[in-house]
């Protein structure tokens, strides 16, 4: 397998395809193909490294609609849409007032209430890290143990590396 396509530790897997770019039409390997696969269907922390983050969308939203595999998508951005279809991890914090609470628990209660996803893609971009809150609700899934549970893509842009 080509050495900058998946590397893995643990249940954790990280996939670098940021050489993709938005004419990914035929631009997959066979092994990027069975890597993103792989992390689609299996439980833990993932890592993808993207282009760019529109690239990223869409070559997840390709991904998953082929797979059909999943009924409760989340997905959390604030800075992009969330594609049809998905759970608005980022609008239902907004509406439950979770981020104006400076508290892990908070999170860990919002997880145990309302996280029924078979699948979450956080959509790592400059703009979610800088979110005083994604800390704390990074802590709230370990706390929880939800990477042991679900597929967790974070997605990441190389250019914020």
């Amino acid at each position: 397998m080509n050495r900058s396509v998946l590397h893995k530790a643990g249940n954790a897997r990280h996939l670098n395809i940021a050489h993709i770019g938005k004419a990914f039409h035929g631009a997959f390997s066979e092994d990027e193909i069975f890597a993103l696969n792989d992390m689609l269907l299996s439980s833990g922390q993932h890592t993808m490294l993207v282009q760019n983050m529109e690239v990223g969308h869409s070559i997840l939203e390709t991904f998953l609609a082929l797979l059909q595999h999943y009924k409760n998508l989340y997905w959390l951005s604030v800075d992009m849409p969330v594609p049809e279809g998905c759970f608005d991890v980022y609008k239902h914090l907004l509406e439950a007032e979770c981020l104006k609470k400076n508290s892990v628990d908070v999170f860990v209660d919002w997880i145990g209430d309302f996280f029924y996803a078979d699948l979450l893609v956080i959509a790592c971009s400059d703009a979610m890290m800088r979110q005083y809150w994604y800390g704390m609700f990074d802590q709230a899934m370990t706390q929880t143990q939800l990477y042991e549970h679900v597929p967790i893509i974070q997605m990441i842009d190389t250019q914020y590396q």
